[in-house]
């Protein structure tokens, strides 16, 4: 019985880390002065440059390097306009890094293009330009895309972190591997246990 709990427990963990996925983008890959676009979506930036297809594409923000960007060498910044982030998938946290010249506004909605509902939404001056620090937007309900308003070209952000709703849908082998060496340990505890109890009461 107590190696059955213990199985159990430890399946239940492995559930819980898959739960907690993420999708992290630090914009490095992006040449600089681009502006993003589909570069993590499957698409391309400005000048074509392709990246990894992590379910996100961008609609207003470029690439620059040389402020207080958290990991070196790039971030972006609101070019003009609103500036959207748009996810293929459902998120259920957001956080990211920002150093703004001037006071705005980052809103996550339950649609595309800042549609839906108003899930959350941060407003004032966030962080220093040149020394950018960790801003997280707390809610409840589903995110499919987060808005940064305010004056144009001074909204620096880095490193988004979109926390995956049901650990991003299917997962990995190697935790499908885990899982089912976890469910043996409990099949074979609870035939020992059944086997145990014929002894005894034979």
């Amino acid at each position: 019985m107590k190696y059955a709990l213990l199985a159990i427990a430890a399946s239940f963990a492995l559930s819980t880390a898959a739960h907690s996925a993420s999708v992290v983008i630090d914009f490095d890959g992006v040449p600089t002065n681009d502006l993003v676009n589909g570069f993590y979506s499957g698409g391309t930036s400005s000048s074509g440059a392709t990246g990894p297809n992590l379910g996100v594409d961008f609609t207003g923000f470029q690439t620059t390097s040389g402020f207080g960007e958290t990991s070196p060498p790039n971030l972006a910044f609101n070019a003009g306009g609103p500036a959207f982030a748009n996810t293929t998938f459902g998120f259920t946290g957001f956080s990211f890094t920002a150093g703004f010249f001037a006071p705005g506004t980052v809103s996550v909605f339950s649609g595309l293009n800042g549609s839906g509902t108003l899930l959350g939404s941060i407003t004032g001056l966030l962080g220093d330009p040149n020394a950018f620090a960790l801003q997280t937007i707390t809610f409840t309900g589903l995110g499919r895309s987060v808005t940064f308003v305010g004056p144009d070209a001074t909204l620096g952000v880095d490193d988004f972190n979109f926390t995956l709703a049901g650990g991003g849908g299917v997962p990995e082998p190697a935790t499908w591997a885990m899982m089912l060496i976890g469910f043996g340990i409990v099949g074979g505890a609870m035939r020992g246990r059944k086997a145990s109890i014929r002894v005894t009461y034979a």
